[in-house]
C-alpha cells in the first residue's frame, strides 16, 4: 500500500504512506528490528547486506513464490479459515501459488486457529495437507492484549461500558470481533477494505455512531490505528473514546512453542 518505490529502510519517523502500513507497524511495534521495502527482494537483499549493520538473519514476508529466492528456510502460513486444499490459483481462487508447492516447505504454519484445537482435527490437517515426516507443522491461534488509546486524550473509563462501535480496514476483521463480543455488544460496525486510507466523510460517518450512542467506546485494529492518528480530522472529543487492540500470535502450548523454536534454530544454524 505504500506510495513509493525502490528499497527503502524505515525509522519511526518514515511516514506512513512512504513505507507501507504493515512495515511501519512492524517497525513501530519493533524498534530495534531492521524493516526495509523493495519491490524486488533480491535487490532488497543485496542493500540490506551493504548496511553498516550487516544483519544476520534477513526474514521475508510473502515472498515464497518468488523462485529467484534460496532460502536457508521456508516457513509456509495456511489459514484455518482458507485451507489451500479448497482452494484454487488466481483469477479462480486466491491462492497465489500452487498448492502441492506446499510440500517444498521446511515449516508449515496453520494459522488463525480457534481457540480449542484437539489432536484429531491437527492429525486431520496434517494428512490433508500432505505433510512429509521429514517436514514440520505447528498450529497457531490469534490473541489480543489489553485495549490501548490511539491518542493521548484516549480516556480508559470508556473501555468499561458495555456498547462498542468498531471499524476496521483489513481483509478479515472476524476473530477481533469474535474477541470483542466476548466483552461488549457491537453496536455499528463499519467495515471498510483492505489498507483503507480514512477520508474525512469515514470519519464523520464514525462520529455520528458515536454522537448517537455517547457512552461507548470506538475500537479499531493495531494496524488501523496508525491511519487514524494521521487523520487531520478527527475531533477532540472523538479521540477520547477511540481505542485499538494489539494483536498477537499464541501457540497452543509452550511446549509447541519451544518446539518451533527449536525446529527454526536447528535450520538458522
Amino acid at each position: 500500500g505504500r506510495k513509493s518505490k525502490g528499497y527503502i529502510k524505515g525509522t519511526p519517523a518514515t511516514p506512513m504512506e512512504i513505507f507501507g502500513d504493515e512495515p511501519f507497524q512492524i517497525k513501530n511495534k519493533f524498534p530495534y528490528i531492521d524493516v526495509a521495502v523493495c519491490e524486488k527482494r533480491t535487490t532488497g537483499i543485496e542493500r540490506l547486506l551493504t548496511e553498516e549493520n550487516v544483519p544476520e538473519v534477513i526474514l521475508l514476508d510473502d515472498a515464497y513464490q518468488h523462485r529467484a529466492l534460496k532460502p536457508t528456510v521456508s516457513i509456509v502460513l495456511v489459514d484455518y479459515n482458507r485451507p489451500i486444499f479448497k482452494d484454487h490459483l488466481m483469477p479462480l481462487g486466491k491462492l497465489r501459488d500452487l498448492p502441492e508447492r506446499i510440500k517444498a516447505a521446511d515449516i508449515v504454519i496453520v494459522s488463525k486457529c480457534p481457540t480449542y484445537l484437539d489432536a484429531w482435527e491437527k492429525g486431520k490437517w496434517t494428512e490433508a495437507l500432505k505433510i512429509r515426516k521429514d517436514q514440520h507443522i505447528f498450529f497457531t491461534t490469534i490473541g489480543y492484549d489489553h485495549s490501548q488509546a490511539i491518542f493521548p486524550e484516549g480516556d480508559p473509563r470508556y473501555l468499561y461500558t458495555q456498547r462498542l462501535i468498531l471499524f476496521s480496514g483489513i481483509a478479515n476483521d472476524k476473530p477481533l470481533r469474535n474477541y470483542l463480543s466476548g466483552d461488549y455488544k457491537i453496536i455499528r460496525h463499519f467495515d471498510f477494505p483492505d489498507h483503507h486510507k480514512f477520508t474525512k466523510a469515514d470519519i464523520y460517518s464514525i462520529n455520528s455512531a458515536a454522537r448517537a450512542f455517547p457512552t461507548s467506546v470506538v475500537m479499531t485494529t493495531e494496524k488501523d490505528c496508525q491511519r487514524i492518528r494521521d487523520c487531520k480530522t478527527v475531533p477532540d472529543n472523538l479521540k477520547q473514546r477511540m481505542f485499538y487492540a494489539p494483536i498477537k500470535v499464541n501457540f497452543f502450548s509452550e511446549q509447541e512453542q519451544e518446539s518451533f523454536a527449536n525446529v527454526l534454530n536447528s535450520y538458522l544454524k
